[in-house]
């Protein structure tokens, strides 16, 4: 299987995640569209292929769901402990919290850009930083 068909066959995964959510939240494409402010149509597109899935759409509808992207993440590729191959090599011993730390700027970062879009609430953003602020451990000051 070469590059692209993986990535095409991880984007059918992620699209099939984001479907069972929705449907075990009992929405139709059509109501979280317009949720996450987009044409009734619109999700249809993005889940048929018509329109290329970007990580925003994953996000705008993770948020309409309230599922946080680390919950459907972890759902979709299992917790970041256990993903099934061992390293070649031993990783770094500063490798975890790193990863981790990496992580959380990340979608702090996404999270601060979709409040800029208008898609998250100063008060949803202030609950969705103190939910990822919760996960991280307590890292004590470089020397």
């Amino acid at each position: 299987m070469d590059l692209s068909e993986r990535a095409e066959a991880e984007t059918q995964r992620v699209l099939a995640a984001l479907r069972e959510i929705i449907r075990r939240k009992r929405m139709s494409l059509r109501e979280v569209g317009i949720l996450i402010g987009r044409r009734h149509d619109y999700l249809r597109q993005v889940f048929s292929g018509a329109i290329e899935l970007r990580y925003l759409h994953i996000a705008g509808i993770l948020a309409a769901l309230d599922v946080s992207p680390v919950e459907f993440f972890e759902e979709v590729y299992g917790p970041p402990d256990v993903r099934g191959k061992p390293a070649a090599q031993p990783p770094h011993p500063a490798y975890p919290l790193s990863a981790r730390l990496v992580r959380h700027a990340s979608l702090r970062v996404l999270i601060w850009r979709l409040k800029e879009k208008g898609i998250f609430s100063d008060e949803e953003v202030e609950r969705l930083f103190s939910e990822l602020d919760r996960e991280m451990p307590a890292v004590a000051p470089l020397s």
